[in-house]
């Protein structure tokens, strides 16, 4: 939502289900990034047509890309839950969960080792942002297109937890965990703190 919008403007929008400008131009800028420019006839005025014009982008960069799946991390995701399921025929959710005293004391270092990058919160907000995250991943323990990752049990047993993760994707039984990724899974100019996040080692 625009900042300069008040309390009113952004309501009135958000009761419509419109699509913010800002949210339209990441979705532009998103879409030229991984080569699939949107054309002016495909919609995005509406949340659900920007949700899905943003699917079927994905889907043929994936395509193109001689992929039959595709995989978004973008954490604040679990805030639209309901909508993605809604919009996005198929999805599967893989919920990875970490002690939240590890997550806030690995965001407080990032912090201070990267100042001017959007960590600044004060402790105070981490922990209710934290403990408000782990309450909407609770209700969808056991629901059938909801899987959970637990962080020390992945790096206690990777082998294992990848059995699982592999079953619930429907992936092929051969398929083992590689040594690295050969897919880019963060831009390091836009987020230095992942340096050490990107040599498929699990730790």
């Amino acid at each position: 939502v625009d900042p300069g919008c008040g309390p009113v403007s952004r309501d009135w929008k958000r009761r419509l289900q419109l699509t913010p400008k800002s949210a339209r131009n990441h979705l532009d800028r998103m879409a030229r990034e991984i080569a699939c420019p949107l054309t002016p006839l495909q919609p995005r005025l509406t949340l659900r047509q920007a949700t899905r014009t943003f699917a079927a982008t994905i889907d043929q960069a994936a395509h193109a890309a001689q992929c039959r799946s595709w995989a978004e991390k973008t954490p604040l995701h679990l805030l639209y839950l309901p909508e993605i399921s809604r919009d996005i025929e198929g999805a599967l959710f893989v919920h990875v969960l970490r002690q939240g005293e590890q997550v806030i004391a690995s965001t407080l270092d990032a912090h201070l080792r990267y100042p001017g990058l959007p960590f600044s919160s004060p402790l105070g907000y981490l922990i209710k942002q934290w403990n408000r995250t782990a309450d909407i991943h609770a209700r969808y323990m056991g629901q059938p297109r909801h899987h959970f990752v637990f962080h020390d049990r992945l790096t206690a047993n990777p082998a294992g937890e990848w059995e699982r993760l592999r079953h619930f994707l429907s992936l092929d039984p051969r398929a083992g965990l590689a040594a690295s990724s050969h897919h880019a899974v963060a831009s390091l100019e836009q987020e230095p703190w992942k340096q050490s996040a990107v040599d498929g080692k699990v730790r």
